[in-house]
């Protein structure tokens, strides 16, 4: 089972697990990046996130370790599969995995004491209201947010 851990003065999450737990969330991951590639819509900001996401989970399993992640970040990646979910074919542990994300997210916005976590949740919140996945897709943009800074997007 995948656990976390908040390090580096309460902003990074170190997410652990055995080699099956990070392959079968680079499996729920690749899912939601079908869905993404269905639209034809892969050089957006969604796809680039779940990228960089699937890449770190990749690098855990080859180091045998774990995956570092800003809790900003996750709090994205976790909102992105659970609004893109039900676009996708899940399973019980695809549900779980994002279930384990959402809880590390929560746990992280608690314990990273930020100034105003209400603040940027209700701000990622308004990014996640669309009328079509589509839509969604192609004009979400993190960058925009603040939370991450646009280098993240474009340095590889």
């Amino acid at each position: 089972m995948l656990t976390a851990k908040l390090y580096t003065h309460r902003t990074v999450l170190s997410i652990q697990g055995d080699v099956s737990d990070l392959k079968e969330l680079h499996e729920t991951v690749r899912k939601i990046m079908l869905v993404v590639a269905d639209y034809e819509l892969q050089d957006t900001h969604v796809s680039n996130l779940l990228v960089r996401f699937l890449e770190k989970i990749e690098l855990a399993y080859i180091r045998n370790g774990g995956l570092t992640v800003h809790w900003v970040e996750i709090l994205m990646v976790s909102s992105i599969l659970r609004a893109l979910s039900e676009y996708a074919v899940m399973e019980g542990s695809d549900e779980v995995n994002i279930l384990l994300l959402e809880s590390f997210t929560s746990q992280a916005v608690v314990l990273a004491e930020q100034e105003a976590p209400a603040e940027i949740l209700r701000q990622i919140k308004e990014l996640f209201n669309f009328r079509s996945i589509r839509q969604f897709i192609a004009c979400f943009s993190c960058s925009s947010t603040h939370f991450l800074p646009k280098s993240y997007f474009y340095e590889r």
